[in-house]
């Protein structure tokens, strides 16, 4: 072939997921496949989403309302904005990447933490390139290190994008609200903040606050959610933006038209009136969690308190080792080292049926090594 890619392509390592369950039956001899890798929601998608794809389903050779008015104006309600201030995509990682299509150019570098999520890096990369990323390091504890954002800030006058994901994927880690509206503050009203809020409906900590609260307060700051989570929407891919009506505008001139489908415009639509399935999400997440932290804790791993559906922790054994022993017994979960956290693996926070089959056989792992 002599088609030539732009030099910035050759560089990317392309996203790599993980094998379909039925793959992996195949391939490990198993009947059945508990996935806790890809923190999906265990409990399965509201019923009322559920239902309301039913009703929508003989409509799919229509295609969507493109305004996604109705959607927009739950979505507004809620985050008490007007429908300019929103815009959807499929799922948001879409949204990240009309982001920085919208606003990177020549010359333009990013602020992005390590040990964070992946795509932040692949835009930039196709956009611009690996060199205009400014990276900070993680502090001890695996967190945000806000002094080293604001010192690159200081350093660098070309950076004209910082991603910040709160709580963190994939190590959990949160920053709380005095922290964070202190850099937000002190950040130049030309750079354009992202804060990613992918797991906020887990979040339990008392000093924790959602970006929604400053947003008419700094135009350069935008709010990303997505519906894959909590609300288990994963699999129909939408997610949305909440953000000053210029900043909206001018990403809406990027956005593909009819970029969220028909069923998952809907089923996020009545995902948001579920609150009884929100509540029961979130009191199995906080169950599930203080199990698996006392387990793991119990068999001598290193932990990261989270405030997500997911736990990060460091096994006293090569963690591949670990990942493929419980491949071996049907149960996936992600290992890190894509992430530049080779030491450490990331396990979703199951059903309590599933945590328990996860811990009897990690157990049964580690006396192996032992």
């Amino acid at each position: 072939m002599n088609i030539k890619f732009n030099n910035h392509i050759y560089k990317i390592n392309p996203y790599v997921p993980g094998k379909p369950e039925e793959v992996l039956k195949r391939e490990l001899g198993v009947d059945n496949i508990i996935k806790m890798a890809s923190n999906e929601n265990p409990l399965g998608t509201s019923p009322k989403a559920l239902e309301a794809m039913k009703k929508e389903i003989t409509k799919s050779y229509f295609y969507p309302d493109d305004t996604y008015y109705r959607l927009k104006q739950k979505l507004a309600e809620k985050h008490k904005v007007t429908t300019d201030n929103i815009i959807l995509g499929s799922g948001s990682v879409e949204l990240i990447k009309m982001i920085a299509s919208a606003v990177i150019t020549g010359g333009d570098y990013a602020l992005i933490s390590k040990n964070s999520f992946l795509m932040y890096q692949k835009v930039i990369q196709e956009f611009a390139g690996e060199e205009y990323i400014v990276w900070i390091d993680t502090t001890d504890d695996y967190a945000y290190d806000i002094n080293g954002f604001s010192k690159a800030l200081k350093e660098n006058d070309k950076i004209k994008i910082i991603f910040m994901a709160n709580p963190n994927n994939p190590t959990g880690t949160y920053m709380n609200e005095e922290e964070l509206y202190k850099f937000i503050k002190d950040v130049p009203d030309n750079i354009l903040i992202v804060l990613d809020e992918a797991y906020v409906e887990y979040v339990e900590a008392d000093d924790f606050s959602s970006g929604e609260k400053w947003l008419k307060e700094f135009p350069n700051l935008i709010l990303l959610r997505t519906m894959s989570k909590v609300y288990g929407l994963a699999g129909l891919r939408i997610g949305y933006g909440v953000g000053d009506k210029k900043l909206i505008s001018g990403l809406m001139k990027v956005r593909l038209p009819f970029n969220v489908s028909r069923l998952a415009a809907v089923a996020a639509e009545a995902a948001l009136d579920d609150d009884k399935f929100l509540q029961l999400s979130f009191d199995t997440n906080k169950k599930g969690k203080k199990y698996l932290m006392k387990e793991l804790s119990e068999l001598g791993f290193r932990v990261i308190p989270s405030q997500t559906n997911f736990l990060m922790f460091i096994p006293d054994i090569e963690p591949i080792k670990l990942v493929k022993g419980l491949e071996k017994a049907g149960i996936i979960i992600r290992p890190l080292a894509a992430f530049g956290i080779k030491e450490a693996v990331r396990v979703t926070i199951g059903t309590m049926e599933q945590n328990k089959i996860f811990i009897e056989n990690l157990k049964e792992i580690m006396k192996e090594f032992k």
